[in-house]
């Protein structure tokens, strides 16, 4: 009976002594593991000193400690707080590096735009307030030539597509070799952005006009290489005597004083013949 109590004792407590080594050495092991990861946050620096390319070591330390048991995690303890803390850091970097990289985009697009604005301008202005327009608010404030922008599209709604004819001359009828009278004639630029700007009537050619034509007659006008037209009336002359045409010389001043003078004829002939006959019977 003692023999037999004194094997289970012996046997009970060698089985003690296994697990508290077992124990021991998973404590050890754990104390390893959770060392190794406090060194590699240690590593990291201060919060102050993270920067971009910080970002392998810090991606590198939350992998380590993410394999850790929840027991190695609790021997780490507040010093995985410096990870997340870190992770925080880059990715403000992060976004700070974007936003510079969209306001420098912006910057450079709005600087590549043509100091001189034409229709050919339109789209290096168009991918501009594209490229701007993506922004954030925040972003837009950081554009430092955003004047300049909306000052070259204003300049590009001001060019001009055309010209139309505003207000006839005062005068649109003519006799045939009458000088034209453009008085009153108003003319006007279309702009891009659909506005009507007066132009200055002396900058403009008029052309078309021919003193010796007949009916209506097309009048162009050109301005900065656009042309607009208006119609005015050259009414065909009259011969003296009041018809026109070759006909009408039959009934012209000439045909009656002739007329006047034959019948002055025929009345005076026969009485000079009459005269005669009595002056000889005498």
């Amino acid at each position: 009976m003692y023999v037999r109590d004194s094997a289970n004792t012996v046997v009970s407590c060698h089985s003690a002594v296994e697990a508290k080594i077992a124990e021991l050495k998973t404590a050890a092991a754990n104390a390893d593991a959770a060392k190794v990861v406090a060194a590699m946050i240690a590593a990291l620096g201060a919060i102050d000193d993270i920067t971009a390319a910080s970002e392998g070591a810090v991606q590198r330390a939350r992998t380590a400690y993410g394999v850790l048991s929840p027991a190695q995690q609790a021997l780490v303890g507040a010093d995985a707080d410096k990870i997340t803390a870190a992770e925080a850091k880059i990715a403000a970097l992060k976004a700070a590096a974007a936003d510079k990289a969209a306001i420098d985009a912006a910057i450079a697009r709005i600087d590549a735009i043509p100091a001189t604005v034409t229709g050919a301008t339109e789209f290096a202005i168009t991918l501009a307030r594209t490229v701007y327009d993506k922004l954030t608010p925040a972003q837009k404030e950081e554009v430092t030539n955003s004047a300049a922008l909306t000052a070259v599209e204003a300049a590009l709604d001001n060019l001009m597509t055309g010209i139309v004819i505003v207000k006839k001359p005062t005068k649109t009828v003519y006799e045939k070799g009458e000088e034209p009278n453009w008085d009153g004639l108003e003319v006007s630029m279309v702009t891009r952005g659909g506005k009507l700007v007066a132009v200055d009537l002396s900058k403009c050619t008029v052309t078309d006009f021919y003193a010796e034509r007949e009916g209506n007659v097309t009048i162009r006008v050109t301005y900065e290489g656009s042309t607009a037209a208006f119609t005015v009336t050259i009414l065909a002359q009259e011969e003296e005597g009041g018809c026109a045409g070759g006909a009408g010389t039959l009934f012209d001043g000439g045909f009656f004083i002739m007329m006047g003078l034959l019948g002055a004829l025929v009345i005076t002939l026969p009485l000079l013949g009459l005269r005669k006959r009595k002056t000889a019977k005498k």
